[in-house]
């Protein structure tokens, strides 16, 4: 290979890794090219999502008679295990860097669930796995053609860790998967199938027949889910906002953005809903709504611009102690913005998480119902 070709083969894997490390919805959780303490790279990409890591090697291997050399194959196999085994038996301190997080020590004590992907950059195989082993641990093998497929579906951190955990569980039960075409054939029955592949278990082989994921594309499963994005798109918009202001809102933002694409609709309905209803109500100063999705309590606030942003979140502090009381899910988000409908407006965002409600914190949320009224009707 000359110098030339190895640049260009190193530059595709690099614009997927960047890719996956920037502009996706990973960058919240994924620290690229962690390092050890000698300044040796661990693997490409780190992924960590409360007790869920998911390390990442991803090279551009050049074709050979329409296949991958096995011995690149196994370099990348024998890479991620190395780095699973530095971090998880080895135990090396390692210090994680994310532009948004800033540098964090990774803990391993905290991980349950550890999944291992080879990804490839460059020119598909005429055949390849989608899934490997090596010294007794899967690694999921990745197209990159799958990858932008998956990462169109499976638009969240949620949505796609649960893919995954799919993936394995039905792998465990069959010999194996046979696809005549490529994974996103198996993606386009787990998207059909309600986010399962129950329909194949079996405890022998599984042939999965091509032409599948064309099919899904031609449904109306793809119209909907267009419109499911087009839709859930008002609470991306929002994270983003979030994401803007940095500081304290940057943890906030990362809640928010834990709810799967299907959460995110129905919590962009909500928010709308709640909106428009604001503008139905004559002479008031402040629109209050709460709504709880996918475990989490959301506290919607509209507040007149004659309050001023500390005041604001004041009120909005009060009114997400108050729903940490009398609702039982443990994380309480709360949002507000101008009441007044203009081409711009602020936010304000506050998060409350507590694993039990003591007697001090009902006493305290008795007390702001008694004085400002705040969610009195549920009592």
């Amino acid at each position: 290979m000359t110098g030339k070709e190895f640049q260009e083969k190193g530059a595709k894997a690099e614009e997927l890794i960047h890719s996956l490390a920037t502009e996706s919805f990973f960058s919240d959780w994924c620290y690229l090219n962690p390092k050890l303490p000698s300044g040796k790279e661990l693997c490409d990409i780190l992924i960590v999502f409360d007790s869920i890591a998911i390390i990442w090697q991803i090279k551009n291997i050049k074709l050979h008679d329409g296949e991958y050399n096995e011995s690149e194959v196994q370099k990348n196999l024998r890479q991620l295990e190395g780095a699973r085994r530095t971090l998880f038996d080895l135990k090396v301190n390692v210090t994680l860097s994310n532009p948004r997080r800033g540098n964090e020590e990774f803990d391993p004590k905290l991980i349950e669930t550890i999944f291992l992907i080879s990804a490839f950059a460059g020119d598909e195989p005429n055949y390849s796995t989608m899934l490997d082993e090596y010294k007794g641990k899967k690694i999921h093998v990745f197209q990159k053609r799958f990858i932008s497929n998956a990462l169109n579906y499976l638009s969240t951190i949620k949505d796609f860790v649960n893919y995954l955990v799919e993936k394995e569980r039905c792998l465990d039960i069959c010999s194996s998967i046979i696809i005549n075409g490529g994974e996103e054939d198996l993606l386009s029955i787990y998207l059909s199938n309600n986010c399962s592949l129950s329909g194949l278990d079996s405890d022998g082989d599984i042939i999965v027949d091509g032409g599948g994921w064309e099919a899904l594309n031609c449904s109306e499963f793809s119209k909907e889910n267009q419109l499911k994005l087009k839709i859930s798109k008002g609470w991306d918009d929002i994270i983003n906002r979030a994401h803007e202001a940095g500081g304290k809102y940057e943890l906030i933002a990362r809640e928010m953005a834990r709810l799967t694409r299907d959460e995110r609709k129905e919590i962009s309905q909500l928010y709308l809903s709640t909106m428009i209803d604001s503008q139905k109500v004559n002479g008031i100063n402040t629109f209050r709504r709460v709504v709880s999705v996918g475990g989490i309590t959301f506290c919607f606030m509209f507040h007149s611009r004659t309050f001023n942003r500390a005041q604001r979140e004041e009120v909005l502090m009060q009114l997400c102690y108050v729903a940490r009381v009398k609702i039982e899910n443990k994380m309480v988000i709360g949002i507000c913005t101008e009441l007044e409908i203009e081409p711009t407006c602020s936010y304000n965002f506050c998060k409350i998480y507590t694993d039990t409600v003591t007697d001090k914190m009902i006493e305290k949320a008795s007390e702001i119902q008694k004085v400002n009224g705040i969610l009195a009707s549920l009592g």
